[in-house]
């Protein structure tokens, strides 16, 4: 069992109460005892996995006694271990209306909270089950998980250190400090603590995929290859892994595996969309269009949300004169709500097609939106930048480049696009300055030089205009 599946339940059996037979009339046994006898199978079932014949057996306890909050406590257990997440809040909230508040049923409670976004909530539980018992280590290993959620990354390690005073061997704490970690880029340290929970839960069956995700965000491919490789002997099945295996595959240049293993997702699950878009990557770099167009539109018809698909498609049209189509594709892949969850990579690749479509507007908020989440990456203000003067907001895209270029000041394509502006604004002084700069740090930049010569040729043609201007005025004086 993993970590997350284990979040609260400190015994690693779910059903840790009984039931409660006071205040039954005689006439009312016989009923009473069909309820345990249902309540003691559903905890049989609940163990052998038969999850759904155990809810059945709950949920006819829970009609033959309504008020026994104990059950009510179980179904939320087993409605959570199903992922009902929504249903098991309604069945610890009942449980503790009936039973009263206590640190583990508030920590449960607060977990499933946790499950379906319900963070104020959950946090406001988690606190009370401390306030009930400062020494229940879950009340804070829980708020691990729930800081990270809520990007208060100190407020986490805070809640991590407190609960090592509490329990130092609950792998729980060490697998959320992980992530905390990780989502911070601090990957030596999140492998650091995954390796903890390997040392004090061998079998946790999540683990390996975090730890190949940490070594993989490091360069560390051959090392995240192994961690892949132990995942998929623990949990053969997982789909997610095998997807992930098959891009790493991908950056290790090993793209007949890469294509094995989207194709071992689809026999597993023939409706992944990802799988059929990421064949339809391979297909369109080996050059093979049509079979990547055949990937790509079933990756489409699986998931029309999926974001990537269309932008791949519409670069296709292009490269065959549909420009038209393209840009159908494209305006759809915009308007996507996924796409702001979307990876780098296929934004970037959005924005590039927009510019390329003459789309500058569109691709303006493309770049815009990642120049926001990557302030210290100049290569994204000078995408925006390029956007703005293709737009014709010279202005702006001369404040945009100057970002970048202070950003970093050995970025020389970001000086030729100022000195370039410039020379569009006729500001010849300043032109000249970014073209120094820009020789200073490029000194064989082609496209450079031929800047430098292009200032001196309208520098020469705005002196000689002038000139005859002059001439011109004193004949219309005279």
């Amino acid at each position: 069992m993993s970590i997350e599946r284990r979040e609260c339940v400190k015994s690693g059996n779910f059903f840790v109460r009984g039931g409660d037979a006071a205040c039954l009339d005689w006439q009312d046994m016989n009923d009473w005892f069909e309820a345990e006898q249902r309540v003691e199978r559903a905890q049989e079932l609940f163990e052998s996995g038969r999850m759904e014949d155990a809810l059945r057996e709950l949920q006819a306890a829970l009609r033959i006694n309504p008020e026994n909050g104990e059950w009510h406590f179980n179904l939320g257990l087993t409605l959570d271990a199903m992922g009902r997440y929504v249903e098991s809040v309604d069945a610890f909230r009942r449980a503790i209306q009936l039973q009263g508040e206590d640190a583990e049923a508030l920590n449960v409670l607060g977990v499933s909270l946790l499950r379906t976004d319900q963070l104020d909530e959950a946090l406001r539980c988690f606190e009370r089950s401390e306030q009930l018992n400062p020494d229940e280590a879950s009340t804070y290993i829980n708020r691990i998980e729930l800081y990270t959620r809520l990007g208060e990354h100190d407020q986490a390690e805070t809640m991590f250190y407190l609960s090592l005073q509490v329990e130092e061997s609950d792998p729980r704490a060490y697998f959320h400090m992980g992530q905390s970690l990780a989502e911070r880029g601090r990957y030596e340290r999140a492998i650091w603590c995954w390796q903890q929970v390997l040392r004090l839960e061998p079998g946790d069956d999540l683990v390996y995929s975090k730890l190949a995700d940490s070594h993989w965000a490091l360069g560390q491919r051959d090392l995240a290859y192994r961690c892949f490789i132990q995942q998929m002997r623990r949990v053969p099945g997982d789909t997610e892994t095998l997807l992930d295996l098959g891009n790493l595959l991908i950056e290790m240049n090993r793209t007949i595996e890469a294509a094995e293993k989207f194709r071992r997702v689809i026999e597993l699950e023939p409706s992944n969309a990802e799988a059929y878009y990421f064949l339809g990557e391979l297909a369109l770099k080996s050059g093979h269009v049509e079979a990547a167009t055949e990937s790509l539109e079933r990756a489409l018809k699986q998931d029309p949300s999926l974001p990537g698909v269309r932008t791949k498609l519409a670069a296709i049209r292009l490269d065959r004169g549909d420009a038209e189509g393209a840009r159908v594709l494209l305006e759809q892949e915009l308007s996507l709500p996924q796409l702001a969850e979307s990876s780098v990579r296929l934004r970037d690749e959005l924005g590039q097609l927009l510019l390329q479509m003459h789309l500058p507007i569109e691709s303006v908020g493309v770049f815009r939106k990642l120049s926001e989440e990557f302030p210290s990456d100049p290569r994204y203000l000078h995408k925006w930048s390029v956007g703005l003067f293709i737009a014709g907001d010279i202005v702006g895209g001369l404040r945009v480049a100057r970002r970048a270029v202070r950003l970093d000041g050995k970025f020389a394509v970001g000086m030729h696009n100022l000195a370039a502006a410039s020379i569009k604004l006729k500001q010849f002084r300043r032109a000249a300055y970014w073209i120094r700069r820009g020789l200073r740090v490029s000194p064989g930049d082609k496209r450079m030089r031929g800047l430098r010569l292009r200032l001196r040729w309208v520098v020469l043609k705005s002196r000689v205009t002038g000139v005859v201007d002059r001439v011109c005025g004193l004949f219309v004086k005279s």
